[in-house]
C-alpha cells in the first residue's frame, strides 16, 4: 500500500509542478507577449531548469498550446453549459451564447 500511495503522491507533485509552470508561463506571456515568449523565460519565472519545462511540454509550441487551452477551456465549458441550459430554442441558444 505504501508504494501505491507514493505513486499517487508523485503524480500530484507532477501535476502541481506542471500547473506552476503554466501559471509562470501566463505571467511571462502577459508581460512580454507572444513575440518575446521563450521557454527559458518561463523556466526562470517558474524557478526551474529549462529541461523541466521541456519535460512537461516538449517544446515552446506545446507550452503555448497548453497555455491557450488552460485559458479557453473554462470559457468554452461555460458557453456550452449556457447553450445546453437554453434547451432546443435556437434563439435562446444564440442569446445565451
Amino acid at each position: 500500500m505504501t508504494k501505491r500511495s507514493n505513486q499517487r503522491g508523485r503524480y500530484r507533485k507532477g501535476q502541481a509542478r506542471r500547473e506552476h509552470i503554466l501559471l509562470s508561463a501566463m505571467q511571462v506571456f502577459e508581460r512580454r507577449g507572444l513575440g518575446a515568449f521563450s521557454v527559458q523565460d518561463v523556466a526562470d519565472a517558474a524557478e526551474v531548469a529549462k529541461s523541466v519545462v521541456l519535460y512537461y511540454f516538449n517544446d515552446r509550441q506545446r507550452l503555448l498550446d497548453a497555455l491557450l487551452e488552460s485559458v479557453l477551456s473554462p470559457l468554452l465549458k461555460a458557453q456550452g453549459d449556457a447553450i445546453e441550459e437554453a434547451g432546443s430554442d435556437p434563439r435562446e441558444q444564440m442569446r445565451r451564447w
